[in-house]
């Protein structure tokens, strides 16, 4: 699966904690394994017209994502409570 990068994304990313980097690039290891992997939590956000996604970083952060065939972008990573202020 290809992996695309907003610069959204990127630019928050940047200033996270190296701990929920290193944890990140693990989920997202294992996101390019199986999307549906269950310690991904993988779920689709409200509404869901949207077709924007999420999973798990740990317990208190997420990845925001879109996905079309075999190619996905990275729109927002960060607290799980900002997720809906974020879109």
């Amino acid at each position: 699966m290809k992996i695309f990068y907003t610069k959204k994304f990127v630019s928050l990313y940047k200033n996270l904690p190296s701990i929920i980097k290193l944890k990140a690039e693990r989920q997202e290891r294992i996101f390019q394994e199986n999307i549906f992997y269950p310690s991904l939590n993988t779920e689709k956000l409200m509404p869901k017209k949207n077709n924007l996604w999420s999973f798990r970083v740990d317990g208190t952060y997420r990845i925001v994502f879109h996905f079309e065939g075999d190619s996905t972008t990275f729109l927002y990573i960060g607290h799980h409570k900002d997720i809906y202020r974020f879109f």
